[in-house]
């Protein structure tokens, strides 16, 4: 059985050693907008809007999820800013428990009076998330503004 569970400042604390190198394995693909150490910066300055999760199965943590609350003005949203496989066996997926996974996020999500749960990521997260619901609002461009000529 998979069980979800937001970890407490002083665990983030505990256990930043083995944490860290997940968040870091997930903002890989990121275009740097999030360091580990400004996520956890924001956990202990801000609780109330920057959340760490624990996905674990029988006891056994496959994954880790970082995310932060947004107040766009018209609608408000938990943006999950990383989600990283911890387990190694190679047989577990996400796949096979994303939909009993993130029930404990939406439902947290909801009773916090949240619109809506949001996820930028690569493309192939949309592949996975599709069939649970999830759909492709936009697409985020950009353009390096700094290169040679800047040095």
């Amino acid at each position: 059985m998979y069980d979800i569970r937001m970890l407490t400042q002083d665990e983030c604390l505990d256990r930043w050693v083995h944490i860290k190198p997940y968040l870091e394995k997930a903002l890989a693909y990121s275009r740097g907008e999030w360091t580990p150490n400004e996520i956890l910066k924001e956990i202990m300055v801000q609780p109330l809007l920057f959340h760490l999760w624990e996905i674990s199965n029988d006891g056994k943590v496959v994954a880790l999820a970082s995310t932060r609350s947004i107040n766009y003005g018209s609608f408000s949203s938990l943006h999950i800013i990383t989600l990283a496989n911890v387990a190694t066996d190679e047989d577990i997926r996400w796949e096979d428990y994303q939909e009993e996974a993130l029930e404990p996020v939406i439902k947290m999500a909801r009773e916090a009076g949240l619109d809506r749960i949001e996820f930028t990521g690569r493309r192939g997260w949309l592949r996975k998330l599709k069939s649970i619901g999830w759909k492709e609002q936009y697409i985020t461009m950009d353009m390096e503004l700094k290169g040679e000529s800047d040095a």
